[in-house]
């Protein structure tokens, strides 16, 4: 019995953070709903291709070049190529997005950096389960708490 009550409160402890989160993650999408996106930063950075990349591995040195650990695996659906047939990647976390524009003929990439509010983060935060396969170790440590907390 007693090992049953202790198993009961460790269990409790380890859900409240995951409660905290979803409770401020509704009241804030609820209560302050913000209209539209902070303006996006630009800016560029050189780069350069070596021939007979796929656009993945392209990708993927973009995604390590810009330290996006929180943005892994890079997603087929954000490998694309824009009207003047640039690729432009996609790469979005919880805390904001990076689009790149690789700019192969003038050796650089165009960045547009956007930071999500705190109410947006909350809420990608709180969506996120076991489902939810990350490359990073942290958001899927995650997931795989908010799938145990929900059970």
């Amino acid at each position: 019995m007693w090992l049953l009550k202790k198993v009961h409160t460790y269990a409790g402890l380890l859900t409240f953070v995951n409660l905290a989160v979803y409770g401020a993650a509704g009241l804030s999408v609820t209560l302050l709903r913000q209209s539209g996106r902070p303006a996006p930063v630009i800016s560029y950075q050189n780069f350069s291709i070596e021939p007979n990349l796929t656009d993945r591995q392209v990708a993927e040195r973009v995604r390590s070049q810009l330290s996006l650990s929180l943005a892994t695996p890079v997603n087929s659906a954000a490998i694309q190529h824009d009207a003047a047939n640039n690729l432009f990647l996609d790469f979005r976390y919880a805390s904001g997005s990076h689009q790149v524009t690789v700019l192969e003929k003038e050796g650089r990439l165009r960045i547009e950096t956007t930071r999500n509010s705190f109410v947006a983060y909350l809420y990608i935060l709180h969506t996120r389960t076991a489902t939810f396969h990350s490359g990073d170790w942290r958001m899927q440590l995650w997931a795989d708490y908010n799938e145990f907390a929900m059970w």
